[in-house]
């Protein structure tokens, strides 16, 4: 069996039992929902500039073989009842999506 496969197989079973329901709004198109991995305050590290600077935002992990458009900045999530804004997708090359978010509404220092 393929590493692919099993990074399948496991990645479902990841998202099947910790994932919840997201709804992804896309300009154009339909709401639709697919299971995330929500994480309120991921702690991101950026060392780019010689010296690390860490900071926190809301994330949602998102299976790649669930979103047929994608998920682009600009695009909004309705997750536990807060609708967010996407900010930056990183692909992970194994099929999932890193999705920082900012919350709908609030400002940077909320």
């Amino acid at each position: 069996m393929s590493f692919d496969i099993l990074n399948t197989a496991a990645s479902g079973l990841v998202f099947a039992t910790f994932g919840k329901p997201v709804t992804l709004h896309q300009e154009g198109l339909a709401p639709f929902t697919v299971r995330g991995i929500f994480l309120a305050e991921y702690e991101a590290v950026d060392v780019r500039a010689g010296v690390p600077v860490t900071s926190t935002q809301p994330m949602v992990e998102l299976r790649e073989s669930e979103l047929p458009d994608g998920v682009e900045e600009g695009d909004s999530l309705l997750i536990r009842g807060k609708r967010y804004s996407v900010v930056d997708v990183r692909a992970d090359g194994y099929g999932t999506f890193k999705v920082f978010l900012h919350k709908a509404g609030s400002h940077e220092h909320d």
